[in-house]
């Protein structure tokens, strides 16, 4: 009885490696098709190098060109909390957004999820530098921005958690060209030969 509980033990334990590590490949797999969708996909990353532990991550390409950067970004919703992830060029321009986390409405403020909508990608293209008075707010609020119908909360939070996010991240980084000793420089900036170009 001891021996064949012994067995089973081992059996298991040599599955769950097996399958843990799949699982692991999968999960990073998924990551980096997710990076990718909000960035320039055509660009040459190592993807391998790119994790999520620090943020902002500065993007370069294989060569050490400097792509731009990833940044986190929060709203209050209408439910709660919404956490968002969003690719920016080297000028400061959205090239994509997407959303990690929310607890908004089923079928109104979910919307914002990339694979239920294309909201978020009305706002790719966006700087601080376009019409900030115009460019960054509700269409029903007098600006150029399209709310998802039934949800004007939830877009107007993460219209204005991006525009404060960019607006902030681009402040931060003009300082820290300035005054390199503001902020140590991330992990993956370090194999950036000109992160802050």
């Amino acid at each position: 009885m001891f021996v064949f509980a012994l067995l089973t033990l081992l059996l298991i334990t040599w599955v769950d490696q097996l399958t843990h590590h799949e699982i692991t490949l999968n999960q990073h797999s998924k990551l980096i098709a997710k990076l990718k969708s909000i960035t320039d996909t055509n660009a040459d990353i190592d993807w391998q190098n790119i994790h999520l532990d620090t943020l902002p991550i500065v993007l370069c390409n294989t060569q050490n060109l400097h792509l731009g950067w990833l940044i986190p970004s929060r709203a209050n919703g209408y439910a709660g909390k919404i956490n968002l992830l969003m690719g920016i060029d080297s000028h400061y321009r959205i090239t994509g957004i997407t959303v990690n986390s929310h607890s908004e409405t089923p079928g109104i403020g979910d919307l914002i999820e990339t694979n239920k909508s294309d909201w978020l990608k009305t706002l790719v293209g966006l700087s601080i530098n376009n019409n900030q008075g115009v460019q960054w707010r509700l269409k029903r609020r007098g600006g150029h921005v399209e709310g998802i119908t039934g949800a004007t909360i939830t877009s107007s939070a993460v219209l204005k958690s991006v525009y404060l996010a960019l607006s902030n991240f681009q402040h931060t980084r003009a300082r820290h060209t300035i005054d390199n000793s503001l902020s140590k420089p991330t992990i993956n900036e370090k194999y950036c030969a000109n992160p802050g170009q």
